[in-house]
């Protein structure tokens, strides 16, 4: 018997038979690794002037109305070392890196007097430009205070409220008329927490 039968047999075999796929590789464990995280996690507070220019925008107001103490000194020139700047009278030559103890009065002054300034401008003009409150000075329907909210963190935080936000801030109407207080007042609060909330100041 010749040999040659023999030797072709195992190239014979190979040509018809198709090649073994390698078995895949095990599954690993599922992560929920939940929303997506900015890989850049170097939040900044705001200046002085970012604050200010931001206010001065979403609320429709002049440079000079923005906030003075007493009337007379106005809170860029007042604050402005607490709140990023630099005051040459005083010697302070290079702003701060990290925040002072009047940090948060002095964010708290800019933004209280801001929106009460517009608050009270509103209440004298026929069309307001914010504060468009139905005339009777305490009921305030939700559909009048979502509207209005709405309206506060599209101009304050560039975004539309979530329910849970719409219902937090309503629910300050009642306490605020409990004390005394009137649709105005309410408003101007709202004002007040939706501008010195984090989102709003940081970038």
């Amino acid at each position: 018997m010749s040999r040659w039968p023999l030797l072709l047999l195992p190239l014979l075999l190979g040509a018809q038979c198709a090649p073994l796929e390698p078995d895949p590789p095990p599954a690993g464990p599922g992560y929920d690794l939940g929303e997506p995280v900015s890989v850049r996690g170097d939040l900044k507070m705001k200046r002085w002037r970012q604050i200010h220019l931001d206010l001065q925008g979403a609320l429709e107001l002049p440079a000079d109305e923005i906030c003075h103490e007493t009337g007379i000194y106005d809170c860029r020139v007042l604050h402005n070392v607490p709140l990023g700047g630099i005051n040459i009278e005083n010697g302070l030559f290079r702003p701060s890196d990290g925040l002072s103890v009047t940090t948060g009065l002095a964010v708290e002054r800019f933004v209280m007097q801001a929106c009460a300034n517009r608050a009270f401008e509103d209440l004298l003009l026929d069309e307001p430009v914010v504060f468009d409150l139905p005339p009777d000075d305490t009921s305030l329907p939700r559909a009048d205070a979502d509207r209005i909210v709405t309206d506060l963190y599209r101009r304050l935080l560039a975004r539309d409220p979530l329910p849970e936000e719409l219902d937090a801030v309503f629910a300050l109407h009642a306490g605020i008329v409990a004390d005394g207080g009137r649709n105005m007042e309410w408003a101007w609060m709202a004002c007040f927490a939706i501008g010195t909330s984090t989102e709003a100041l940081l970038y």
